[in-house]
């Protein structure tokens, strides 16, 4: 199942990290993707094509824990280098940008928020 959540980002900032939360909780069972104005933001688990165009930004925080084995393709910094990948830790994953089709990216579990630069169509 595919499920988009639309103004799920809200006015609060307690409110949109629950809704983080709704998202790690069901990502194993359902496909779920917040939208807002501009971005896409969902759980990736193994490898995942980014549904992306040339230039667009995505943000990568890993949850839960420090992940390791982490392989990608198609960004400006290349993630597979990098012996744990860690919240509040560097290198952080933040902005980095679509350089080549097809990317993708390999790991466990990651927070993915894609910002796309025009108008984001709702299915992908």
């Amino acid at each position: 199942f595919h499920i988009d959540l639309l103004g799920a980002t809200g006015l609060r900032n307690a409110q949109f990290l629950a809704n983080i939360e709704v998202l790690y909780k069901y990502s194993r069972q359902l496909k779920m993707v917040m939208w807002n104005d501009t971005e896409r933001i969902q759980v990736i688990h193994g490898k995942w094509q980014i549904p992306a165009q040339l230039h667009d930004v995505i943000s990568l925080f890993p949850l839960l824990r420090s992940l390791k084995n982490i392989k990608s393709e198609g960004l400006q910094f290349p993630l597979q280098d990098i012996e744990h990948f860690e919240f509040g830790k560097t290198p952080s994953g933040l902005s980095n940008q679509i350089i080549s089709l097809p990317a993708w990216i390999e790991c466990d579990t990651m927070l993915a928020i894609l910002e796309r630069k025009s108008v984001i169509p709702l299915h992908h």
